[in-house]
């Protein structure tokens, strides 16, 4: 478990900066005002229970190199350490966006760029679902884009904040499982996107 770091786990402190980070007007394109939504639909014992839970599905996902980290040559649990960030919770609770920032140890991969700083921080997002009788959460790897590269956490964080809060207050159809709109956008956790994720049976299967 050395290799997996739930970041800011205070509830408070977690709620103001969603607050804080959705609200921003600087985002290409901020989600409406009579849209936004407020991730307040858990506790602070939902939130610590299901973060734990989250830790140990990830540093399994990374040690079977399956779902974001696939690509063998860029992460493996010698080399890689993954931050939880956020989670954000549907109405109903049993929905939930994953976001999490990933550090590699460029000596200890094969790693293919040409820059002189050691680490390189990453970017993803999953989707997933809490069995309302187990309470074990699949994670589904639904992320059109990941965010790599980058030479620091805030960076990242940046762009994977960019992306899912500020750039998708659009009209136009998904494709390729992007969202039509941002994930502070009640439209997002009440339309037929979401409801396709959870009612899909592609999650991350662990051996």
């Amino acid at each position: 478990m050395k290799n997996i770091v739930v970041k800011d786990t205070s509830v408070l402190r977690f709620f103001m900066l969603c607050f804080l980070s959705m609200s921003c007007n600087s985002y290409t394109k901020p989600t409406p005002e009579k849209y936004k939504y407020i991730n307040r639909y858990f506790s602070s014992n939902d939130y610590t229970e299901d973060s734990i839970y989250i830790v140990g599905v990830l540093n399994k996902i990374l040690e079977q190199n399956v779902g974001p980290f696939s690509a063998k040559k860029a992460y493996n649990i010698k080399a890689t350490s993954i931050y939880l960030d956020s989670i954000l919770y549907a109405p109903d609770k049993k929905g939930m966006v994953i976001l999490f920032i990933t550090k590699t140890d460029k000596e200890k991969i094969e790693y293919y760029g040409d820059d002189t700083t050691r680490y390189f921080y990453s970017a993803n997002y999953l989707f997933g679902l809490k069995d309302s009788i187990s309470n074990n959460i699949k994670l589904f790897d639904y992320g059109a884009i990941r965010f790599i590269n980058f030479n620091n956490y805030e960076k990242a964080k940046d762009a994977l904040f960019e992306y899912c809060f500020g750039r998708r207050a659009t009209d136009r159809p998904w494709n390729n499982h992007e969202p039509m709109y941002n994930m502070d956008d009640v439209r997002f956790w009440k339309g037929e996107q979401f409801n396709e994720i959870k009612s899909d049976t592609s999650f991350i299967h662990l051996k």
